[in-house]
């Protein structure tokens, strides 16, 4: 009874010296608080303050780009707003309006100085545009703005501070000002450019506003913190005040349980072999506070040894952290526990035992303590034991067999099962024991197992089949155990996994099928009546059967269009499909990307499978005609990261696995060498035609060169001899026509010579200022005579057109060519010929022709013929391109009137319409300046002179006929068909001869190296070169090695007299 006063006591003090502890704890929370608000407070104030300086600054920036777009505002000049004479440098900066007021331009920096002065003195808040290098003295920056324009320099975009400002606490902010497009025009002379940091505009908030109204807002938070503090020691005062009364009541309470010990003990001491244990609860501990005779016996203790020992000591170590979790999780809930543990006794033996804990409760329903009844369980332990070692040692038996086994009643319940069972069946071994084994097999199979079962018990014969679930094989063996009596009692049952066995055989044969089909599509690319299509044919086939689908296409990619195009298909999904197994495309969208089901791989030029269309991201159904494909799968044909076509497949009976994609991609190897041998033969026969095409014009190039020297040589004496004849002949003679029309067929002639050379490259362009409409006549009148009387020809010439610079034999193979073409595409049909010539001006850029502004000249030739199709079209001017037969037409004259029409800056258009007509457009630039005749050709007595000439030909009517020619002009000529004679004549009479004329192509020495020798002894002879051709001497060559001039044959009189006479009158030694 002492003891529970003294207790009573310290309880009382505890009481006391708590309240003391929360009245302090409590002062400390609202001191926090308060701290917290001021803190708060502050945090507050300055965010305020900064939201006003940005919008400050956002509204500065807001009407200051305003004023800067419209490039300033004009306002009255006034004292207030004087003439700026920092703006000397823009334009307009004073005007005055028609009613005679005076205007000034405010820039957009002067604008918003004056802004900042009336939000200052209205407002407080400070504005300031500066810079480190002002141009005006108010605009310099004070320290805080120095340093915040240095950051900007370093990337900084905004600077925020608390600052003094004449002695007041201000915030201040600033940002840089960067140029853009308005401020240049201001700022532009200062050598500013776009993106240039020119300054900083900072805003300056004054906090005092905020300081006055945040005084009062703290004042308030104080009184109210102070009145909350009052109120909690209220409240602490009464809760400990009721704390002690609930003591008084305690002590009252515990008199009544201790009448109840004498109770509890007798009901302990009556159970025998069994240890009853009551406890006192101690907070998360429990102690002995009574016991029966039983726990005595059992555990070994005297009864004053036993009381006040705590209940976790006389568990094991093992077990004795467990019991203190349980103990204080009834502690926590108020909910008992029992269960199997090891118990240590007195002498320190442990022993099994069951074990209850059952909470104690007071009259209020409170926890005090517990009971604890243990009963010794040792003697069941044992046998138990010895159950499990016999059970463990069946176990291992069936677990040493690497496959799945298990022992069932006549009921099919499993008696006894290894782990390799219980694996396969997604259980454990204890999950399964016991349980009925047609549960956890899949019901479709279920009544034939059964009856399986059921036939091995009463026939008493062992039964073996195989099963397949989920690419799983068991070979399963099911046989019958007999009891004493002969009679089946138990059936064992053997499983063997023999999965990996069939899927090599599977292999296997599909590698064989695999390799088959690889040979028959390796033995049509290598046959000698390959084609494409056979090659998709047994490709289509091969993947057909190899992944078991019902249809399927095999494309290659067309270089042009992209579009993928099938050589082989079944008919997909239906006979109404649109398809209608020929011809699948897949096209290409306006993004550049397949469309379809199909185009993902081709896409991403990756393999794409589903057996499940629906859920897949790209799949947005197939178009209208085509039945569903209930899987897909589809395989791009590569080399390397190059596409060349594509094997789709759908529908197969099994679907679709990563296998299949292997498969099909050997396959598809082998298809992408199909078609990179059919590109290769297509460009193979392609370049032997171009190879025989440049063969041909080689050939003609080397032909032409020989004809034209041969053909000008023998121009030469026609076109002499002719103007011999014309100028004999009485001017009344009717013969001078004749002869007039031999000179015209002559130069018809050296032009086609002209021609030729031009074809083959061998020409020099010979560009000068011409009037075009007489060589489009005289193309026209050379081609009329050739055109059938079904072919009616129209002409619009247009005699006052523009000039335009080219060569004018150019221009005649242009029109030849046109024209020809025109005559082609109406050959068997008839028709009519248009020819039109005219002026035409573009003011501006046109941008369908791509022709700048200018003059230009126009001509056109239509027919009526049979047109050009429209995928012909672009390719119209490619070289060796041609839509006549390959005896009719080279590929070649489009191409040259192409190049022709480009170098002269010009541009060709063509508008065709299939069995309708054509209609080319040659646009030539104007050229302005007048054609100008050679003076000396019209003044023939300019021509005449009386010096020395030496000629050399190895041709006698060239020679005779040249000598003749200048004879007439008063020269005497002296004639030599020897080159090596003429060197030793012009060495051993050195000055007797003014000049020498000596032709190219001279047998033993020719031209050029006769002209080198004579210069190595003679330096002030002239010498004039002739030749019909010659690839490697020019006008240039001739002068570089020491020659006066060259001439092109044939030449008539006046041509060639005007040559000799200008190289004699710029001689080397006399002049004339």
């Amino acid at each position: 009874m002492n003891n529970n006063s003294s207790h009573n006591e310290v309880f009382r003090s505890t009481i006391l010296r708590s309240g003391f502890i929360f009245g302090f704890c409590w002062i400390l929370i609202i001191a926090a608080s308060l701290w917290w608000s001021y803190k708060t407070y502050e945090t507050s104030m300055m965010d305020l303050a900064l939201t006003e300086a940005r919008a400050s600054y956002y509204k500065d920036i807001l009407y200051r780009g305003w004023a800067s777009g419209h490039g300033g505002i004009y306002v009255p000049i006034t004292a207030e707003t004087p003439v700026n004479p920092h703006l000397l440098n823009v334009a307009e900066r004073d005007v005055t309006t028609p009613s005679g007021r005076r205007l000034t331009l405010v820039n957009p920096a002067y604008m918003t100085r004056q802004v900042f002065e009336l939000r200052k003195k209205g407002y407080g808040i400070q504005g300031h545009i500066t810079s480190l290098n002002p141009v005006r003295p108010e605009n310099s920056a004070d320290s805080w703005e120095r340093i915040a324009l240095n950051s900007f320099e370093h990337g900084t975009e905004e600077v925020i501070d608390l600052a003094n400002i004449n002695g007041k606490e201000y915030l201040r902010l600033m940002r840089p000002m960067v140029i853009d497009e308005s401020c240049l025009k201001c700022h532009g002379h200062q050598n500013y450019k776009v993106g240039d940091i020119r300054g900083g505009l900072s805003v300056s908030v004054p906090m005092k506003p905020y300081r006055d109204i945040g005084d009062k807002y703290f004042f308030s938070q104080v009184m109210v913190h102070l009145f909350i503090m009052l109120l909690g020691l209220v409240g602490v005062y009464s809760a400990f005040t009721g704390l002690g009364r609930m003591d008084r009541r305690r002590v009252s309470t515990q008199r009544a349980l201790e009448d109840s010990e004498a109770h509890l003990r007798t009901v302990f001491d009556a159970a025998a072999n069994v240890a009853f244990v009551s406890t006192d609860q101690e907070g998360d501990r429990s102690r002995v506070m009574s016991c029966s005779a039983g726990a005595i016996e059992i555990f070994g203790y005297s009864a004053g040894a036993f009381v006040g020992k705590e209940v976790s000591q006389l568990c094991s170590d093992e077990y004795k952290s467990l019991f203190l979790e349980q103990w204080k999780s009834l502690c926590e809930t108020g909910t008992g526990f029992s269960g199997e543990t090891m118990l240590r006794k007195k002498s320190g033996e442990e022993f099994p035992a069951l074990l209850t804990v059952h909470p104690r409760h007071d009259v209020s329903g409170k926890m005090v303590g517990a009971v604890v009844v243990a009963v010794d369980i040792s003697e069941r332990k044992k046998n138990e034991e010895a159950l499990r070692q016999s059970d463990e040692t069946a176990r291992a038996l069936l677990d040493a067999n690497t496959e799945s086994a298990f022992l069932l009643d006549l009921d099919g319940s499993l008696i006894i099962l290894n782990t390799i069972t219980a694996t396969r069946l997604g259980r454990t071994v204890e999950e399964l024991l016991g349980k009925c084994i047609f549960d956890y097999i899949p019901q479709e199979v279920v009544e034939a197992r059964k009856k399986i079962v059921k036939r091995v018990i009463e026939t008493g014969v062992a039964t073996r089949y195989s099963f397949e679930h989920e690419g799983l094989i068991l070979d399963q063996n099911v046989c019958p155990l007999f009891d004493s009596a002969g009679k089946v009692n138990r059936i064992a049952v053997f499983a063997q996994d023999v999965t990996a066995k069939r899927q090599a055989e599977d292999i296997q044969k599909k590698d064989l099928g695999l390799n088959r089909a690889i040979a028959e599509i390796s033995k049509e690319l290598l046959s000698e009546t390959y084609n494409i299509e056979s090659v998709a044919g047994a490709t289509l086939k091969a993947v057909l059967a190899i992944t078991d689908s019902k249809h399927g296409f095999v494309s290659s990619i067309d270089k042009e269009t992209l579009n993928g195009i099938a050589n082989a298909s079944t008919e997909m999904f239906g006979a109404d499909s649109p398809a209608k197994g020929e011809n699948i495309v897949c096209p290409v969208g306006d993004d550049g990307k397949y469309l379809g089901i199909w185009g993902s791989a081709l896409n991403e030029k990756m393999p794409v499978f589903t057996n499940t269309p629906a859920h897949q991201p790209n799949y947005i159904g197939m178009a209208d005609g085509y039945g569903p494909p209930h899987n897909y799968m589809v395989v791009p044909v590569l080399i390397g990261d190059n596409l060349f076509g594509l094997i789709a497949l759908a529908n197969s009976n099994r679907g679709y696995y990563p296998r299949d994609v292997v498969a099909v991609e050997r396959i598809a190897e082998v298809f992408a060498l199909a078609i990179h041998r059919q590109d290769f033969e297509t460009e193979r026969i392609e370049m032997d035609k171009r190879l025989r095409q440049l063969q041909k014009n080689e050939a003609i190039g080397s032909l032409a060169g020989g004809i034209a020297h041969d053909f000008n040589n023998i121009l030469t004496p026609i076109i002499g001899h002719s103007e011999f004849l014309k100028h004999d002949l009485a001017k009344d003679s009717s013969m001078r026509e004749s002869v007039q029309q031999i000179l015209l067929a002559a130069a018809r002639a050296k032009d086609l010579v002209k021609q030729i050379l031009t074809f083959s490259r061998q020409q020099e362009q010979d560009v000068v200022s011409l009037k075009p409409h007489l060589v489009i006549k005289e193309v026209v009148k050379l081609i009329t005579s050739t055109l059938p009387a079904t072919i009616l020809i129209k002409r619009y010439i247009d005699e006052d057109c523009r000039n335009i610079k080219a060569d004018p034999s150019q221009i005649h193979q242009v029109a030849m060519n046109l024209l020809t073409n025109a005559y082609h595409s109406m050959e068997d049909s008839g028709g009519v010929l248009v020819v039109s010539l005219q002026n035409m001006d573009f003011s501006t850029y046109n941008a369908e022709l791509s022709i700048g502004p200018g003059s230009y000249v126009v001509f056109t030739v239509e027919d009526t013929g049979c047109g050009i199709e429209k995928d012909a079209l672009d390719k119209l001017f490619n070289p060796y391109y041609s839509t006549k037969p390959l005896e009719k037409g080279t590929g070649l004259g489009l191409s040259v009137v192409y190049g022709i029409v480009k170098n002269y800056k010009g541009e060709i258009e063509v508008d065709s319409t299939p069995g309708e007509g054509t209609r080319f457009r040659v646009y030539f630039p104007a050229f302005e300046q007048e054609v100008v005749t050679d003076p000396r050709l019209a003044e023939l007595v300019k021509l005449e002179g009386s010096e020395n000439i030496l000629m050399l030909d190895d041709d006698p009517a060239v020679l005779e006929t040249g000598c003749r020619l200048l004879m007439r002009y008063g020269y005497n000529i002296e004639m030599m068909d020897n080159s090596k004679e003429v060197l030793e004549e012009i060495v051993a009479h050195p000055g007797k001869y003014d000049l020498l004329i000596t032709d190219m192509t001279m047998p033993g020495m020719t031209g050029d190296t006769l002209t080198q020798e004579i210069r190595k002894v003679d330096s002030k002879l002239s010498i004039l070169i002739c030749t019909g051709f010659s690839q490697s001497m020019t006008s240039q060559r001739a002068v570089e090695i020491g020659a006066d001039g060259l001439l092109m044959k044939p030449v008539g009189g006046a041509q060639m007299a005007g040559a000799v006479r200008e190289i004699l009158d710029r001689g080397r030694g006399e002049s004339s």
